[in-house]
């Protein structure tokens, strides 16, 4: 698992559609948030997990990383991180997403929250 501290993107630290997309390209991203999706030189930007990224660390990701999460703190107490990380799971080496949030469950920062 690689978390992300995510407070100086985008100023606010993006919201989970940006995460998404981060993670799993376009396709992250529903239908009816289409308006949400970021470009770069006029194409979508590309998710770490997608089989096309053209970043050669990409399949890195792919391969080894199991989950990718996301946290912006904002209080800085014990915890919190537990109780507001966003996870993404690798769809290379899961199944489907039961056995991802099976797995998720065996991370120390699961505690009772699975990865979406």
């Amino acid at each position: 698992m690689i978390l992300t501290d995510i407070r100086g993107y985008l100023d606010e630290g993006g919201d989970i559609f940006d995460y998404r997309q981060m993670v799993y390209g376009v396709s992250g991203i529903p239908a009816e948030y289409s308006w949400m999706v970021h470009y770069w030189q006029g194409r979508p930007i590309k998710g770490l997990f997608e089989k096309d990224n053209p970043l050669h660390a990409a399949q890195y990701l792919q391969e080894r990383i199991h989950f990718l999460g996301f946290v912006r703190e904002r209080y800085f107490h014990e915890g919190e991180i537990r109780e507001i990380a966003y996870y993404l799971a690798n769809p290379h080496l899961f199944q489907n997403q039961e056995a991802a949030g099976d797995a998720f469950l065996s991370y120390p920062l699961a505690e009772r929250k699975k990865a979406t």
